[in-house]
């Protein structure tokens, strides 16, 4: 797939979404292009996880993370 299919392509998923996706959409891709990543700010993505996602990772990050396996170690 071409470079100018791909846009086009973006461009058509881009229209089916509401305003606050595109918003959410911009500020991803804004942090795609950014040509340093020594300083990482995330105060752009502040928001942008829902409830839903938050509490699976919430809920992974207990189930595997405070148990400790003697074994490993």
């Amino acid at each position: 797939m071409s470079t100018k299919e791909i846009y086009e392509e973006i461009l058509e998923l881009l229209k089916t979404l509401p305003p606050e996706k595109i918003s959410e959409a911009r500020d991803f891709i804004e942090l795609l292009s950014q040509k340093s990543r020594k300083e990482k700010d995330f105060s752009k993505l502040c928001g942008t996880l829902s409830n839903e996602d938050a509490e699976a990772m919430m809920k992974a990050i207990e189930d595997g993370c405070e148990n400790i396996n003697y074994e490993e170690w």
